[in-house]
């Protein structure tokens, strides 16, 4: 006789899932998070690009001014 194996046996309950409002929960929780590591990222990168374009600034009245 065949028999199919499954996950779980006929006697013990399926693993505990979350429930619909304890994922949206984590959900929201998760974005507010990624929300908070991106405008870091931009804050960085925003000064990263400035600190870049004013030295290039500075390198180019450095370099008109020597000739």
């Amino acid at each position: 006789m065949q028999t199919t194996q499954y996950p779980w046996s006929v006697t013990q309950p399926q693993p505990n899932l979350l429930d619909t409002h304890e994922l949206a929960e984590r959900l929201t929780t998760v974005e507010e998070n990624l929300k908070t590591i991106l405008n870091m990222l931009k804050l960085i990168f925003g000064a990263q690009l400035d600190r870049d374009e004013k030295e290039k600034e500075a390198a180019k009245n450095y370099h008109s001014t020597k000739s």
